[in-house]
């Protein structure tokens, strides 16, 4: 038809708008990309994180993700490249072996302390032979430093027990040991009023089983220096219960201590089975300062001495007190007037023999019998 006009062929309609979309889209995605990226660095980093977004990383990151994980591959390196740190963390904390040496051992750590100063003379009767020997144990060394050091540096011829893991314990054994001192481990055990009365840190419980009593007994004795012997601190249940016992008694008698009974039951069996596994011993008898004042204690000592010069020898056990030091302290010429000696505990220890006892005894037909000495 001559009035009609075919369309004309233009350009296709314009996809510019289909572009920009996606490429929108392809820029969302990168940035999304990226930001789960960043999160999960950052959550990563975090003590105890993980990957949130990335499954293969966590996967492979799953073995030390936790703050313990972490803390024991760092510490390979260290190792491996300290293995002098390493062997002594080993030794440590490995099983001791110590050969049993009770009596020999107590009298070479002895002679090996530094000497007394002189002013400890004055526990001495003078030049004359003492007519009996009293030694005096002062407890609950460790919480407290002024009463401690004046007690340790005036109070010639006292045994000074101190109490482990203490602001002090350390500091108060290495003092004692440099002035002479017999120095003890009072060692915590659990009394029948516990929880009411806690013996503290490293004490021994009934409950424990053997592996941990030895283990608290071992600590206790790392924590306080130059140890010749252990006390009970507190105790009252501990020390009636002969198994626990008998642990901590073979331990000592395997280190070469020795053993004060502080009897804080009259049940304790801790000096008689000290005496049958041979191990020396002694028992405390009397409780200086159970009222905290002076002439209270001054009246303990008079009692102490007159069990002395009745059986030969006594062990008093005070504490670290302001009342104990003075009637102490003012108490040394009594001592020389009446010719009582003050002496380190460990020279009042019994280590009593084991003995044969005969058939007619009880014993079965040859054979031999030993029993507690």
């Amino acid at each position: 038809m001559s009035g009609s006009r075919r369309p004309a062929r233009g350009r296709p309609a314009s996809r510019k708008p289909a572009r920009n979309w996606l490429g929108l889209v392809g820029t969302i995605l990168v940035i999304e990309a990226f930001g789960l990226a960043f999160v999960d660095a950052v959550h990563y980093s975090l003590p105890g994180g993980m990957p949130l977004f990335f499954p293969a990383r966590r996967e492979a990151t799953v073995a030390t993700s936790s703050p313990v994980a972490r803390a024991r591959a760092r510490a390979l390196p260290a190792a491996t490249a300290r293995p002098v740190a390493v062997a002594r963390l080993e030794a440590a904390t490995a099983t001791p072996t110590r050969a049993p040496a009770p009596a020999e051992e107590i009298a070479r750590r002895r002679a090996a302390a530094p000497p007394a100063d002189s002013a400890r003379r004055r526990y001495l009767p003078g030049d004359a032979a003492p007519v009996a020997k009293i030694a005096l144990v002062i407890d609950d060394f460790g919480h407290v430093w002024d009463v401690a050091e004046r007690m340790i540096m005036d109070l010639s011829g006292i045994s000074v027990s101190v109490l482990p893991h203490l602001a002090h314990s350390r500091r108060l054994g290495e003092l004692a040991y440099e002035h002479g001192h017999d120095v003890l481990l009072h060692l915590p055990m659990e009394p029948t009023t516990y929880p009411r009365d806690n013996p503290g840190e490293g004490a021994l419980f009934v409950a424990m089983d053997p592996s941990a009593i030895l283990r608290a007994t071992r600590r206790d004795l790392g924590a306080v220096p130059h140890v010749l012997g252990v006390n009970n601190h507190m105790g009252s249940r501990f020390t009636q219960d002969r198994r626990g016992m008998e642990q901590v008694l073979r331990e000592l008698r395997e280190g070469g201590y020795f053993f004060l009974d502080s009897v804080t039951a009259a049940g304790s069996v801790g000096y008689e089975l000290a005496a049958s596994l041979g191990l020396p011993a002694a028992r405390r008898d009397v409780f200086i300062d159970n009222l905290d004042a002076e002439d209270a204690v001054r009246q303990q000592l008079d009692e102490l001495v007159g069990v002395a010069l009745r059986k030969g020898k006594a062990i008093g056990i005070g504490h670290v007190r302001g009342a104990t030091y003075r009637a102490i302290k003012g108490y040394y010429e009594e001592l020389g007037r009446r010719q009582v000696a003050l002496v380190p505990v460990s020279e009042l220890l019994d280590v009593p023999p084991a003995r044969i006892v005969t058939r007619a005894a009880g014993c079965p037909q040859g054979t031999a019998c030993v029993s507690k000495g």
